[in-house]
């Protein structure tokens, strides 16, 4: 890269970085460590229920001033380490105030407010970290907010236009039923035959980028099967390590089960696949598909309040299948994206303690209930 694009490149930058902290205020609260290391999952859902109460407070005491209130919590990657006061610090907690146009007169007064608030707030719960914002962190606040790459797609209310897309020009999200160029599925075959299909299909997912978006979407009834059902299949025959030349026909919900396996020896394993999602999941997928790199800010906070609910979806998905009379027994498998468990066996281990001692859970029906956690294909022992 020549020296022309290089300042070519800082000087937009330098621009975008301007416009964005003209209209926001960034609050960066940086921990050692992940507070659910420190406080365990019991202790850190009382601490995101004040968090989020504090939040609410400060955008309604500084409505005149905020019109937008955002928050995420996440680490740096690897290669991008951050020093405070010595210590280096590995996880944060991110806050964002949409500001309204205006003098910024007040703008020292909101920073000192709404620092004392979230200082006092983690003090309380015995947590420490530092809290930064600018204008004396202000070169470690530009730092994060670039690493982070934050960006809003909404604007600021008096400059939102009424609009709504005509019902003519909307377009149907009719499910194809297949995508010729997925290898098949359907029919008996062996394990074997499944991982090698499992093994292509991802691998064609992997090289065709356009692909991508139609695969996040589900937009064909292959694509709803590979990302709903085979990945946790595929989870629990490796990790199970079922024989290769096993039996293996799928259900395709043309039968009442997911996945029947036949092995050698005659044992019959039937599976269940359900998926453990928060209440906003459906929005989390579709603003991933129009922003495959980074989220906006307005997702990430919808994100962020989806992963605070866990391990609650977990309880629900396994209560409704418990509701299910089966004619036979089988294995519940319940799948949870790597999104939400941030790929963290602590964090998975404290969900699963927090379920197993729900007094109105257990085993029930199934002869037994395991976790995926997608992202890495763990499997997990629940009941």
């Amino acid at each position: 890269m020549d020296s022309e694009l290089r300042r070519l490149i800082g000087e937009a930058e330098e621009r975008r970085t301007n416009v964005f902290f003209s209209g926001h205020e960034l609050f960066v609260v940086a921990f050692k460590t992940k507070p659910v290391r420190l406080l365990g999952l019991p202790s850190l859902r009382k601490l995101d229920k004040a968090f989020a109460d504090t939040v609410e407070t400060i955008g309604q005491q500084w409505r005149t001033q905020v019109w937008r209130t955002d928050y995420f919590k996440d680490g740096l990657p690897v290669p991008f380490p951050f020093e405070h006061g010595g210590e280096l610090q590995f996880f944060f907690w991110y806050l964002v105030l949409s500001l309204n146009e205006g003098p910024s007169t007040h703008h020292a007064e909101l920073r000192a407010d709404v620092s004392l608030r979230l200082s006092g707030m983690f003090r309380s719960h015995g947590l420490p970290c530092h809290i930064l914002c600018a204008p004396r962190e202000r070169e470690a606040i530009e730092w994060h907010y670039a690493m982070q790459e934050m960006f809003s797609r909404l604007e600021r209310p008096a400059a939102k236009e009424a609009s709504k897309e005509p019902s003519s020009k909307r377009k149907s999200r009719k499910r194809e039923l297949k995508d010729g160029r997925l290898l098949a599925m359907e029919g008996p075959m062996s394990v074997g035959d499944f991982l090698a299909r499992f093994d292509e299909n991802s691998q064609y997912l992997a090289n065709e980028i356009q692909e991508l978006p139609r695969y996040l979407r589900q937009e064909t009834r292959d694509y709803k099967y590979l990302r709903e059902e085979h990945i946790p299949i595929r989870a629990f025959i490796r990790r199970q390590q079922i024989a290769v030349d096993a039996q293996l026909q799928l259900g395709r919900e043309t039968e009442p089960w997911d996945a029947r396996i036949v092995t050698k020896d005659g044992t019959e394993i039937i599976l269940e696949v359900v998926q453990a999602l928060p209440r906003e999941a459906h929005h989390y997928r579709a603003a991933v598909v129009s922003n495959v790199w980074r989220l906006p800010l307005e997702d990430r906070t919808r994100h962020q309040r989806g992963i605070d609910e866990f391990p609650e979806p977990i309880m629900s998905a396994i209560r409704d299948k418990h509701k299910m009379n089966y004619p036979e027994v089988r294995v519940l498998l319940v799948s949870v994206m790597g999104e939400y468990s941030d790929e963290d066996d602590f964090v998975i281990n404290e969900w699963l303690q927090e379920v197993r001692e729900a007094p109105d859970l257990g085993r029930g029906q199934f002869s037994s209930i395991y976790l995926v956690e997608m992202a890495r294909g763990r499997l997990f022992k629940v009941f």
